[in-house]
């Protein structure tokens, strides 16, 4: 969305009172959703069947009932971004409780995923991070919850203390291979620039697991191929 918008403000020229505006809204909307969202789920997955006008007034009821200002409410979206404990409980899952290492399983299964069509393979993954939230860190989470291992946390449980140090370096080498060649279509290109945050959104954050950042680059390079091509018939892109 973030990126969109971007496109969106260049193309039609949005003014500075309209950006600060929209990203203001933007912030405070978030917020709010991640405030109401663990009660809106399980009121709505575990409970009798909403229509969609039943769902947005139960959305509504909520947010005026939350004290989403409250200690309560701040402390609990603070330990959902907590990913240092995420890590420390995969270090400790696996060194304290002498589990074996993965030995690459959920890498060589990740770049299978991405290159392969459920067709092909059938072990294709899915995004989400409660599968291997439970392998990694020997914790369960709720139906309701979803919770990932990030990169770093998913190369230690393969890999052990020195093989991650290995891989998180082969991976950065991968990044930066693909940010030099970004910027080498944008010297020809340069309205590609304005999708940069849109290559690169799931892999800066922190929570992503391989096979959501990589996942990530390849489709959404083709995604960026397709928009850039319907964009060049309406607008002058300037390329």
């Amino acid at each position: 969305l973030l990126s969109s918008y971007i496109v969106f403000a260049y193309l039609k020229k949005v003014t500075i009172q309209q950006k600060i505006i929209a990203v203001t809204i933007s912030f405070a909307l978030a917020f709010v959703m991640q405030s109401v969202k663990f009660d809106y789920r399980q009121i709505t997955w575990f409970g009798e069947e909403y229509t969609t006008i039943e769902k947005l007034k139960l959305f509504s009821n909520l947010v005026a009932e939350k004290d989403i200002t409250g200690e309560k409410t701040q402390m609990s979206l603070i330990s959902r971004i907590n990913q240092g404990w995420i890590i420390s409980e995969i270090i400790k899952n696996f060194e304290y409780n002498n589990k074996d290492f993965l030995h690459g399983e959920t890498i060589e299964k990740a770049i299978l995923s991405v290159i392969l069509p459920r067709s092909i393979y059938q072990e294709r993954m899915k995004a989400g991070g409660q599968d291997y939230f439970s392998i990694f860190t020997g914790r369960r989470l709720s139906k309701t919850t979803s919770m990932n291992i990030s990169i770093l946390g998913e190369a230690y449980g393969n890999y052990g203390h020195k093989g991650f140090i290995v891989f998180m370096f082969l991976f950065g080498i991968f990044i930066n291979i693909t940010f030099l060649t970004i910027n080498f279509i944008i010297i020809k290109k340069p309205f590609i620039i304005f999708f940069i945050p849109m290559l690169y959104q799931q892999v800066i954050k922190a929570e992503g697991d391989f096979f959501i950042a990589l996942n990530h680059i390849v489709k959404t390079s083709i995604f960026i191929v397709i928009i850039y091509f319907i964009l060049s018939k309406f607008y002058s892109l300037r390329s």
